[in-house]
């Protein structure tokens, strides 16, 4: 289902899928997924692994960061640490949503979302747990949030 929550004063839009198995008593377990630079909540490798986790009983939440795919902002107002700051609001909207254990949430990110889902686990957020696939790997760059996009990068 479509769902969108505010960052700040961004509306990010995302999607949230859940299994078809029982739900469990404290809800589900819920994987939030997190693109690419220039990437978006639809990509082909979300939808891959979405399918895969909702197969086995664990909800999916999939959303665009600021400026990407009709979320609110442009990419010039991206940065990790904007990126960050999307992550932490989608966790508290995921925490207030009966279907969702708010016990057992866990991020996958791809690229620059796994940059940030790196910098989500080391600040506690209540991950359970993550999965980095190439992230970007100067995190020098990453922890003060300057992310630049040239032909060296």
């Amino acid at each position: 289902m479509y769902i969108s929550f505010l960052s700040g004063i961004l509306k990010l839009g995302g999607s949230l899928e859940l299994p078809t198995t029982k739900k469990p008593l404290n809800g589900y377990p819920v994987a939030i997924l997190l693109h690419g630079w220039n990437g978006s909540k639809d990509s082909k490798n979300a939808k891959i692994v979405g399918e895969s986790l909702l197969k086995i009983g664990v909800a999916v939440f999939r959303f665009s960061f600021t400026g990407h795919d009709g979320s609110d902002g442009s990419l010039a107002e991206f940065s990790i640490q904007r990126g960050l700051i999307d992550l932490k609001n989608a966790i508290q909207d995921l925490k207030l949503r009966p279907d969702i254990d708010a016990q057992s949430m866990m991020v996958v990110g791809r690229s620059i979302g796994g940059s940030i889902a790196l910098l989500a686990l080391a600040e506690g957020l209540g991950l359970r747990c993550g999965v980095l696939v190439a992230p970007r790997s100067n995190f020098h760059t990453a922890k003060s949030g300057l992310y630049t996009v040239s032909k060296n990068n």
